[in-house]
């Protein structure tokens, strides 16, 4: 199960973040030919998110980037990665109103046996 962890700063009025992480779900499940339901993502607002020396208390269009860790089993192939993590940044970029490119995302492979879900350790795919 992909699982899409969203750091970000407060949005301006009008961003629904429950439609945000859906329409990621969504585009991600398309991409990678998989029910929607095995695709997860959740949200945390920042409180506080300096870049370098400058602090702001509200997302910007083209700083303070939202922080992507997008977690997957191990196994997939590299173009597959790199596209899904394309479709999460336009994703964002479209439904958060931001510049493109102002998406920082980190790949992390959860690895056979170090996952537990489902009531037991997950082995394979």
């Amino acid at each position: 199960m992909p699982i899409i962890q969203i750091r970000a700063l407060p949005q301006k009025s009008g961003i629904d973040i429950p439609h945000v992480l859906q329409t990621s779900c969504v585009e991600v499940a398309n991409v990678m030919q998989i029910p929607v339901h095995h695709i997860w993502a959740n949200w945390e607002t920042l409180q506080n998110y300096v870049e370098g020396d400058r602090s702001v208390s509200i997302q910007p269009e083209s700083t303070h980037p939202p922080i992507v860790q997008l977690i997957m089993f191990e196994g997939r192939s590299v173009a597959l990665i790199e596209k899904i993590m394309e479709t999460i940044a336009t994703t964002l970029c479209n439904t958060l109103h931001l510049q493109a490119g102002n998406v920082y995302i980190l790949y992390t492979e959860a690895k056979a046996g170090l996952i537990h879900t489902g009531g037991k350790i997950r082995r394979s795919l």
